[in-house]
């Protein structure tokens, strides 16, 4: 099992994730591995976004990541995503400012939860 002492608390729930992979932990990891690549991708897409007022696209890349983290077991950021999506619908600038900032952190979480 993977070192969490370092992440938020619930961060991932490592178990049930591995459970949904079929019990395969270097699967997990691989498809934690893609999900950081997204990530990091969207993550500089998003910006760009914000920059253009593109709520339309934001929330769209908000929804690719929700589900993803969903399966995957990352509580924290499948609430981030789903803030984001909620809030680029609504175009709310402050929070979608806001979490965008936390999806942010919850990537620099998961490169910690990769590195170990």
């Amino acid at each position: 099992m993977k070192d969490l002492s370092n992440l938020p608390e619930n961060y991932i729930s490592w178990n049930e994730s591995v459970d949904r992979v079929g019990g395969e932990e270097d699967f997990l990891i691989e498809l934690l591995n893609d999900l950081k690549d997204l990530v990091q991708q969207n993550l500089d897409k998003i910006k760009q976004f914000i920059d253009e007022n593109n709520y339309t696209k934001i929330r769209e890349l908000a929804h690719s990541m929700k589900g993803a983290s969903g399966n995957l077991g990352l509580n924290i950021m499948y609430d981030t995503t789903l803030n984001l999506e909620n809030n680029a619908k609504e175009q709310n600038v402050e929070n979608v400012n806001k979490y965008f900032k936390n999806l942010e952190i919850d990537y620099k979480n998961l490169e910690i939860l990769l590195s170990k």
